[in-house]
């Protein structure tokens, strides 16, 4: 008897323990890795919230693996959806259900600080903030690229909904204009007069499409009309970027573009060939290329590439050089697909002789609408061996873009970052932020510029002619808007300002 107990003990202690296993999460992990961590970096449940896993993000991963059903539960398809969802279902329902408990059952409910960060100071006497108006009232400015012509003492602010890309001088007032001109995302000079430009559009609007209808052109500002242009490249796929660089030591340089794309993008080398059009050398077939920064990483004389990827798979990317437009791809940093990247850039912040990396994530108009406490300002600094470490963090909602500058002109890189996506009703004192360099050491300054705009530009240079590092913005209040402001940005006929340096 005492035998038949022992024995019914031990089968139910087995069977609560067997239960017990069933119903743990974490044994999903694999299955989870398998399916969501294959095309980019693996996203940890703690992530996201709970309901925004599944209200939000989940059924819409379901769709790229084939499966419509939750969002179906949710609302209607749309056609770019079913551009998205997978031809045949690429996971069983019975193991999309396992990946489902697993992020369900470990997200938290809501996301908490990373860090304790000081709080930005209030600073009133390092910069002169000079509001920059419309000269025409039309439509309210959204300015999608603000580029600074220190040889001509001038901004070039480019106004997407007006179609015009103003050269504004260093008072704010219109010097000249180009107009007829879809949404510019980027500016190059291409000459020392700064004359010729190379302009690229990254389509009729900056919304999302899936039509190749983004060019790069020349302009040339010499002329007594600017409205003058030679087509480069056309049929290009939400370009973001486009530099002209000799990468082959040929004395013909060649163009780099960053197609951002929405399903489909490009990274690509294009070369001229004989008949004076380009042919396309594609380093990478995949979407997000946002930025591309020219470096000689390995010091050989040789101009190497290092680019940005912002979406899905994000990443920055090292394209080594080796030659006849050859190149060695090496991943160099890698973040979950929920980050947002932003922008980076490639400096040696400490003096070590070694280029650190800059970057700024808080791109938050996609799936996972919500403050993060991840987004941010990060400084990885490189290692003997190549490796990147961490060495700074600040928290800042919806960061957009960071620029290194000596603005106290004390020999060493300070720091200003801008917000898009940010808390504007109670937080504004984040929208644009002055870190100064304190031997090594970032403290925080908050410029008092808040909600005068919604700036999506950042650019750096000496707009005055004084001597020293100012910067310009430029306001994008159009599109998904947080907070309250955009019907007074509506009446203002702001387009961005000027941060003039006053040096101390």
């Amino acid at each position: 008897m005492m035998l038949r107990s022992a024995f019914a003990i031990s089968l139910l202690v087995l069977l609560c323990f067997f239960i017990g296993c069933q119903k743990d999460p974490a044994q999903h992990e694999p299955l989870a890795r398998q399916h969501c961590g294959g095309c980019h970096l693996f996203p940890d449940p703690n992530l996201l919230p709970k309901t925004v896993w599944e209200k939000d993000v989940l059924p819409y991963m379901a769709l790229r693996l084939g499966l419509d059903e939750d969002l179906k539960k949710i609302r209607k398809l749309n056609a770019n959806d079913l551009k998205v969802k997978a031809v045949q279902p690429l996971i069983s329902r019975e193991d999309w259900q396992k990946v489902k408990d697993y992020y369900l059952d470990l997200a938290p409910k809501r996301l908490t600080p990373l860090v304790s960060s000081p709080k930005a100071t209030l600073i009133e006497k390092q910069f002169e903030i000079r509001p920059l108006f419309s000269p025409i009232e039309q439509e309210m400015a959204n300015v999608t690229c603000v580029r600074i012509d220190e040889t001509n003492k001038g901004v070039y602010v480019a106004d997407e909904v007006n179609q015009t890309v103003w050269l504004m001088d260093a008072e704010g007032k219109a010097v000249k204009r180009f107009g007829g001109q879809p949404a510019v995302s980027d500016l190059q000079f291409l000459d020392a007069s700064h004359q010729n430009l190379l302009v690229t559009y990254i389509g009729e609007t900056v919304k999302v499409t899936y039509n190749a209808n983004g060019y790069a052109q020349t302009v040339n500002m010499g002329q007594k009309s600017a409205n003058n242009a030679s087509l480069l490249l056309t049929k290009l796929l939400r370009p973001t970027q486009t530099i002209q660089q000799d990468l082959d030591n040929d004395d013909q340089p060649e163009l780099i573009t960053c197609e951002f794309g929405v399903i489909e993008g490009k990274f690509s080398v294009w070369k001229k060939n004989v008949a004076g059009t380009y042919e396309a050398n594609v380093l990478s077939a995949t979407p997000g290329a946002l930025r591309s920064v020219v470096v000689d990483w390995n010091k050989d004389g040789m101009p190497d590439l290092m680019t940005l990827f912002a979406q899905g798979d994000e990443r920055i990317v090292l394209y080594l050089n080796k030659g006849n437009l050859k190149f060695e791809e090496k991943t160099l940093l890698r973040f979950p697909p929920v980050f947002g990247s932003s922008y980076f850039d490639v400096v040696d912040m400490n003096n070590d002789g070694r280029l650190d990396i800059l970057y700024t994530c808080g791109d938050n108009a996609d799936l996972s609408v919500i403050f993060k406490p991840y987004h941010g300002l990060y400084l990885f600094e490189n290692q003997e061996k190549g490796e990147f470490k961490q060495s700074y963090f600040y928290p800042i909602d919806g960061a957009y873009k960071v620029a290194p500058a000596d603005v106290d002109a004390d020999g060493d890189l300070d720091l200003v970052s801008i917000a898009f996506y940010d808390d504007i009703d109670t937080n504004p004192q984040t929208n644009v932020l002055y870190f100064e360099n304190q031997k090594g050491k970032f403290k925080p300054w908050s410029i008092p510029i808040g909600r005068m705009g919604r700036w999506l530009t950042l650019d750096t240079g000496d707009i005055d002619g004084d001597g020293d590092i100012d910067f310009a913005l430029g306001s994008h209040p159009l599109g998904l808007t947080p907070g309250r402001m955009r019907g007074t940005w509506a009446r203002n006929g702001l387009m961005g300002a000027y941060l003039l340096n006053l040096r101390k």
